[in-house]
């Protein structure tokens, strides 16, 4: 899907603005790839579990990738 330069410089100046950061002016194609940057990043995190365990008294915290090819560990 095709999104135009202000759909995609209204995303970047959000995802900034989410960080605290203000998004300084950038040429269209900058404009693109970090707009395609924050939608792999988006994605990517759609792949991602965090588990928490107790080992000897200490919370662990483990990130683990969902293999999107095997239906059984995505449950």
């Amino acid at each position: 899907m095709e999104v135009s330069y202000d759909e995609a410089l209204a995303v970047c100046i959000a995802h900034y603005a989410e960080r605290g950061v203000e998004f300084q002016p950038r040429p269209p194609e900058e404009v693109f790839r970090i707009y395609r940057n924050i939608q792999k990043e988006k994605e990517d995190r759609k792949r991602v579990v965090i588990k928490e365990e107790i080992v000897c008294g200490m919370k662990i915290r483990r990130t683990e990738l969902i293999d999107d090819t095997d239906p059984a560990a995505s449950q």
